[in-house]
């Protein structure tokens, strides 16, 4: 009995075996599918959520800062240019501006000599950028102290800008001295203006 009892034992542990391997080899595969299947919906899950990241991302930024900067750049070369063309002469009205200059009856001129007209450069990145040209006039006068005085208030008081380069009144012989200077405008033209 024992045989036979070890033998029926045997033999439906074999047909368990038999029928039951197959089965756990079914669900260890199903197992293992599930966990690529769990893995690979992660994945998707976290492209899905960069991807709509990036569709809330303003691609234009780098582009709109650019531009800002650009802007910025343009604001302060027009108020560059305000602030030179508010003296701004017109080329025709030059050769009057110095003309003036040299209309003094208690002076005489001693030296005269139109400076070359030099590019005003507004952006220092371009050389080729000029559209305002500076224009210097030097004079050498003689006279008295306080004609001389009369004579740089007068510069000072005329309605047209001259921005002053440099001014020395060296005394001679008393109560004569010479009156060294140099003045310049600021024009739209290069042209050397004849006096």
């Amino acid at each position: 009995m024992t045989i036979t009892f070890g033998c029926s034992l045997a033999f439906v542990l074999v047909l368990l075996f038999t029928l039951w391997i197959p089965k756990v080899e079914t669900i260890l595969g199903l197992h293992q599918q599930q966990e690529r299947a769990v893995a690979q919906e992660a994945a998707s899950k976290a492209a899905i959520l960069e991807l709509e990241n990036r569709s809330k991302q303003d691609v234009n930024a780098p582009y709109r800062k650019q531009l800002k900067g650009l802007e910025i750049q343009v604001t302060e070369q027009e108020r560059t240019i305000e602030d030179l063309t508010s003296s701004l002469i017109l080329p025709n009205k030059m050769t009057q501006v110095f003309s003036e200059l040299l209309d003094e009856r208690y002076l005489k001129i001693i030296k005269l000599k139109n400076l070359e007209a030099k590019p005003i450069e507004l952006d220092q990145k371009q050389t080729d950028s000029s559209v305002l040209f500076k224009h210097g006039l030097s004079l050498k006068l003689q006279g008295r102290y306080l004609n001389t005085m009369d004579y740089i208030k007068q510069i000072e008081s005329q309605p047209w800008k001259l921005y002053w380069e440099s001014l020395d009144f060296k005394m001679e012989k008393y109560p004569n001295g010479v009156l060294d200077l140099k003045v310049h405008s600021i024009s739209t033209s290069d042209h050397v203006l004849g006096l």
